[in-house]
């Protein structure tokens, strides 16, 4: 990455390739045709042997050792990630991908509530207006995909969401530390509770091809980006980023498969991305303005003394 990008928009930019990365769960899932517990155990298997060997690489030098409270607090958010690992391949599996797509996109909403309540994040009106615009892309969704499936599924992906948020808030509450070591955690904790879920463990030859395939750009690549952006944006434009999943998901399941999205979907799809974007764009307006004004006394005493 260019070193002269500012880490905001470095920020940006890796939570964003995290969602597109997020955003092929549905793809892959449909198309390895195996249950949702063997699927989430050999995911997190594969998953947990790439972060362990990037973990490995990167930290020979300098150790595994880290203060107690860093380990605590990366424990906690390696249970989080476990939770909402867990509940993700269930939900898929009880409802469509749109529904759970979309569930997540109500995300941003939800993590600006939160990041005020905990971090003490201001609640602007540009962020209020995005994450309502997002909330109501995702209701327009839900209301004509959720008919003929059952509710477990839309519970569970909105559990899977709230880990998540709970994630990034916990990210960014405490950065400073490598959360590498806790993400491979998460997935041998995710691998534990599929491990007596799963009717059966045999898999061929092509669908462990797949199920490494998913463990690398699904989950050890999406998480280790997210980590990395997560902690140089403010937790609800992290979730308003990510939001981006939701339009996409669908998407490449219907490139894929052939599930044509109904108009409802398109127009939820496009009202997600329009807010994502303007907030975005917004946000990046702000950031410049802020810094001309803060540069601009430094430059008026420098002419002065010139």
């Amino acid at each position: 990455m260019p070193p002269h990008l500012s880490n905001h928009l470095k920020g940006v930019l890796f939570v964003g390739a995290a969602a597109v990365a997020w955003s092929l769960g549905g793809l892959f899932f449909r198309a390895i045709a195996l249950d949702p517990w063997t699927t989430s155990f050999w995911r997190s298997i594969f998953a947990a042997m790439f972060l362990a060997g990037y973990a490995f690489i990167a930290h020979q030098r300098q150790g595994f050792a880290a203060p107690r409270g860093d380990v605590r607090h990366g424990l906690v958010v390696s249970l989080g990630i476990a939770a909402s690992m867990a509940t993700f391949l269930p939900a898929l599996a009880l409802t469509s991908v749109a529904n759970v797509a979309l569930i997540y996109a109500t995300a941003p909403i939800l993590t600006a509530l939160l990041a005020y309540f905990w971090l003490r994040e201001r609640l602007d009106s540009v962020t209020v207006l995005c994450a309502l615009a997002v909330v109501l892309g995702a209701a327009l969704l839900l209301s004509s995909s959720s008919q003929g499936h059952g509710i477990g599924g839309d519970l569970l992906a909105f559990a899977s969401t709230a880990a998540l948020v709970f994630v990034a808030l916990a990210i960014r509450a405490r950065p400073g530390y490598s959360l590498l070591p806790y993400v491979c955690l998460a997935n041998v904790f995710v691998a534990a509770i599929a491990l007596p879920l799963a009717p059966s463990l045999a898999i061929s030859w092509h669908d462990a091809a797949l199920l490494a395939l998913f463990a690398f750009l699904q989950v050890a690549l999406s998480f280790t980006l997210f980590t990395i952006g997560a902690r140089m944006l403010p937790a609800k434009e992290t979730a308003l980023i990510n939001a981006l999943e939701g339009p996409l998901s669908p998407l490449w399941v219907w490139l894929a498969f052939g599930e044509q999205p109904t108009p409802t979907t398109m127009v939820s799809g496009v009202i997600i991305m329009t807010a994502v974007f303007a907030y975005i764009a917004i946000a990046a307006r702000r950031q410049e303005r802020d810094r001309s004004a803060y540069l601009r006394p430094s430059l008026q005493l420098t002419a002065q003394e010139r």
